[in-house]
């Protein structure tokens, strides 16, 4: 029976390991995800083709003529780095064949590559050099797997082999081609990656639009290595989002409805004054991904305090609040994440005074890897798109309160994040400019596909939300409309 992207039969799992990879790299997630799904991981022969056949297009090959002789008509491919590309030029070749794709640093775009500049006897410290560019955590970096890699650069032959398949990846860019692709796809990125940088996840993400991207901070190259256990949590959300899964007795089960969380909320507790005010008492629920929420409530009721901490401005005093499953808690940076994930709109707009729109705007952007031309360009196009392109070099002073608040906005879309959150957005304006707000932050919603939520006391604001919670003293004692279920 054919797969489509909502709830659909279970595929099998396959995991493919990188260029210096074998299949153990995969170990831990495989042993997850295997008590869900059925997964397959199987050895790539990187290095092990005929000389004049290594590459990218040979692997594919290998890995068609494995499912073909195990009978698997359908899949899901995982893979990291070099994997991730076999994985996407398989998915090009045969897209019927490939119900979704789950990218972990892949090659397919831009790498750096572990073979730049081999020497022709490289030593075991020049390996263990390279190895710094692949782990951040160096205690990955193991004199056995340092042995291995300097056994196998060693030979010659071998060494004529890494070149030609990284020549291989080099030159099998897939830039123009991945828009043909429509099927689900996760992207999970590690921040400190040296070898394709996690500003590689995002231009994967503007040929690849309805992908769904995770990224970990303090980790390199190969998160399934460094940190299996985020990984596989990330994978099976995205996977119990998009396909039934196995149940004990053997038959189908399927996947939970609606649509998968974004953000979850977990007995989320907040008290001030050494316990002696409670701002929040025990609030559960999940937000899903393109949802619009307001929350709404009396002054004092714990409504802000609840969007800081979903935000990562705060820390909870018990309870935790859970990013794609990831809790907020395990996150050593958190204002890298808040950076990149997270967008904020608040009701005083927060612009520097001295900075014109423009360079407002960008502010969020010097924590992403992109030069100043680029930054100037987003910049520009984002005012834009809130109508203020020709009032981009006036500093707030010469702006009205509607136009410094559509500058806020603006300024929230910088890095393009997955959650927009605002705190009365509209509680500073006018009735012209509340109503061109809400127009806006309903059109991004609407357009961009992009999960809100919204502190409010006004009416209007919550009129248009998809589902409403209420607040009373600390506690959510309403819960309206369409809503995801937290696990």
């Amino acid at each position: 029976m054919e797969l489509t992207q909502e709830a659909t039969a279970e595929p099998v799992v396959m995991l493919l390991h990188g260029m210096f990879g074998a299949a153990n790299n995969w170990k831990v997630c495989a042993s997850r995800l295997g008590g869900r799904w059925k997964v397959r991981v199987p050895e790539m022969p990187v290095l092990d083709l005929p000389r004049e056949e290594t590459g990218v297009p040979a692997l594919v090959d290998h890995i068609r003529d494995l499912l073909d002789r195990e009978g698997i008509s359908r899949v899901v491919l995982g893979g990291n780095s070099l994997g991730g590309h076999v994985a996407l030029a398989l998915a090009l070749k045969y897209p019927k064949r490939v119900a979704a794709l789950m990218l972990i640093g892949s090659s397919g775009l831009f790498d750096r590559g572990f073979n730049r500049g081999v020497p022709r006897r490289p030593t075991r410290e020049w390996i263990r050099n390279k190895m710094r560019e692949v782990f951040f955590e160096e205690s990955n970096i193991t004199e056995d797997l340092i042995n291995e890699v300097h056994g196998t650069l060693s030979n010659p032959g071998q060494v004529r082999k890494v070149l030609r398949m990284a020549e291989s990846a080099k030159h099998d860019n897939l830039r123009e081609s991945l828009p043909r692709l429509h099927c689900p796809i996760l992207l999970i990125w590690g921040a400190e990656d040296q070898i394709t940088p996690f500003s590689m996840a995002y231009e994967f993400k503007d040929c690849l639009p309805q992908a769904e991207m995770a990224i970990i901070d303090r980790c390199g190259h190969s998160p399934n290595i460094e940190r299996p256990a985020e990984v596989s949590g990330i994978m099976e959300q995205f996977l119990a989002s998009h396909f039934t899964r196995q149940g004990e007795d053997g038959n189908a089960t399927a996947a939970e409805s609606g649509r998968p969380a974004l953000v979850e909320a977990r007995g989320l507790c907040r008290t001030f004054d050494g316990g002696n005010v409670q701002a929040l008492r025990g609030a559960d629920f999940a937000i899903g991904e393109g949802e619009l929420v307001a929350v709404v409530g009396p002054s004092g009721c714990g409504k802000s305090t609840l969007l800081q901490l979903l935000g990562a401005l705060d820390r909870p005093t018990g309870g935790d609040v859970l990013f794609r499953g990831r809790p907020l808690s395990a996150i050593r940076d958190l204002p890298g994440f808040r950076a990149r994930a997270i967008g904020f709109i608040f009701q005083s707009f927060h612009l520097l005074p001295t900075l014109t729109a423009l360079e407002n705007v960008q502010m969020p952007m010097f924590e992403m890897p992109w030069p100043a031309s680029e930054r100037r360009r987003r910049a520009e196009d984002l005012l834009k798109a809130v109508g203020l392109g020709d009032r981009k070099n006036h500093l707030p002073a010469k702006l009205s309160g509607g136009e410094r608040q559509r500058v806020a906005i603006a300024r929230s879309l910088a890095n393009e994040p997955e959650l927009l959150l605002a705190d009365e957005p509209t509680g500073n304006l006018d009735s012209q400019s509340d109503t061109a707000v809400l127009d806006l932050l309903q059109h991004i919603h609407e357009q961009r596909g992009m999960t809100v939520v919204v502190v409010t006391h006004d009416p209007s604001v919550a009129g248009v939300a998809d589902r409403i919670l209420r607040m009373l003293d600390g506690r959510i004692v309403a819960d309206t409309g369409l809503r995801v279920e937290a696990k």
